[in-house]
């Protein structure tokens, strides 16, 4: 027996060393193994379903936030996704679980576009969005026919709980965090009026003005960027670029285009082909920084634009900051907007050549309008006449006119002028 027990198979021996009970008869211990063995195989056929290897972390190009906040302005409820929120229904519920920690937490994209939503708080420690109603604001639904919706898509989102009086509205802008493109923007851009490029990120409200007046320069940037960029740099700035302006011609490109369109002299249908404009984009011709002419008393005065707002003004001679009104000519313009150009000049006061800076407002209109009707007419867009301008341009008298002006402030000084100091010709009369 003893014989026989040193002679077991092989494998009744591993499972001595694996730790497992030996069966007392050798047969029956072979086919138990035997059957394990066909288990193992069958086992190897079928898939795997352990979890597969951990990817590296994906971040966004671009990640839009819809953030909650309650009257007070805290922050209630965040969420993010990769793809726009394309409607926020008014009966959605949302729980109060903070400001949106985890979106914090992750790497950082090129940009996000933040949505600011008003909320109406409850009594479980929820909130939910109030009842939606349209509304007639400054920016109407473009991409939703539903009454009881608000659209993301829109640059201000307005919502209405049904009493007088009690409109909240949302605001949206968009947060770059991309070093190579805020370098980008500081190298194209340079300043603008409440833009601040200084800073790590680089916040700017919708319509994103600076972005729009500046995306041309932005694109030749792409390919002109300056020698001690690296390869690896070069690339990733000429991407995020792409990015960005992508991103501005999805939302805003054919509306553009078909603006600048009406700002051609070719525009069918314009009279006598002038270029005109609508309302709604009329800031697309006033870039901070630009030349525009204003009649003072009868007399073309050149200024330059130091900003543009659009917006009810109130009565403390502000306006609200840039609002964009999606559609065309047709969209209906509410009551009261008012395009703000603030511009300066030089003119001399106590003893020094000092900037003059003044306001000129142009009131909302309906459908198109020539630009050269307009009170201060763009640099590009002034309709020259040489025969009453000396055979000069607007650009060459005013330098001339301007240099005569700071030989005049000289002290002492002489100069002898034969001409009429004011055209009584073209001063308007009566009463």
């Amino acid at each position: 027996m003893a014989t026989q027990a040193n002679h077991r198979p092989l494998a009744i021996l591993e499972d001595w060393q694996d730790g497992s009970m030996p069966s007392s008869n050798p047969s029956a211990a072979v086919k138990d193994r035997n059957k394990e063995e066909t288990q193992d195989r069958t086992r190897t056929t079928k898939p795997s379903t352990a979890p597969p290897p951990r990817p590296a972390q994906h971040v966004a190009d671009i990640r839009h936030v819809l953030q909650y906040q309650d009257s007070t302005g805290r922050v209630i409820k965040t969420r993010t996704s990769e793809i726009p929120f394309r409607n926020i229904q008014n009966t959605d519920t949302i729980n109060n679980d903070g400001g949106g920690a985890q979106a914090r937490k992750q790497k950082p994209p090129v940009f996000e576009i933040v949505t600011t939503v008003e909320t109406a708080s409850r009594n479980d420690n929820t909130t939910e969005l109030v009842q939606h109603r349209r509304p007639q604001t400054l920016v109407l639904d473009s991409s939703d026919d539903s009454e009881s919706c608000v659209s993301y898509d829109d640059d201000i989102v307005s919502t209405y709980d049904g009493r007088p009086g009690r409109r909240q509205k949302g605001t949206k802008k968009m947060i770059i965090h991309s070093p190579h493109l805020i370098a980008a923007l500081n190298a194209t851009i340079g300043t603008y009026p409440d833009i601040d490029l200084l800073h790590t990120t680089v916040s700017l409200p919708a319509p994103y003005a600076a972005l729009i007046h500046n995306r041309a320069a932005l694109f030749s940037y792409r390919t002109a960027q300056p020698p001690s960029h690296d390869p690896q740099y070069a690339a990733t700035t000429a991407a995020h670029i792409d990015i960005l302006l992508g991103y501005l011609d999805s939302i805003y490109g054919a509306r553009i285009r078909e603006e600048e369109a009406r700002h051609c002299q070719q525009y069918p249908h314009t009279p006598n082909n002038k270029p005109v404009t609508t309302f709604n984009w009329i800031w697309l011709l006033y870039k901070p920084g630009e030349v525009v002419y204003k009649q003072v008393t009868d007399i073309w005065t050149a200024f330059v634009i130091e900003r543009v707002l659009m917006g009810q003004v109130s009565n403390k001679n502000t306006a609200a900051p840039y609002i964009c009104v999606p559609g065309g000519p047709e969209a209906d313009v509410p009551q009261g907007i008012t395009c703000t150009v603030e511009a300066w000049a030089v003119q001399y006061s106590q003893g020094r050549m000092r900037r003059r800076t003044e306001r000129f407002y142009i009131r909302s209109f309906s459908g198109e309008r020539t630009v050269d009707s307009l009170q201060i007419v763009p640099a590009a867009y002034f309709a020259e006449d040489l025969e009453a301008q000396g055979g000069q341009t607007m650009a060459e008298l005013q330098i001339r006119m301007g240099r005569l002006y700071w030989e005049l402030v000289q002290q002492p000084t002489y100069q002898h002028y034969d001409g009429l100091s004011l055209d009584m010709h073209s001063t308007k009369k009566g009463h």
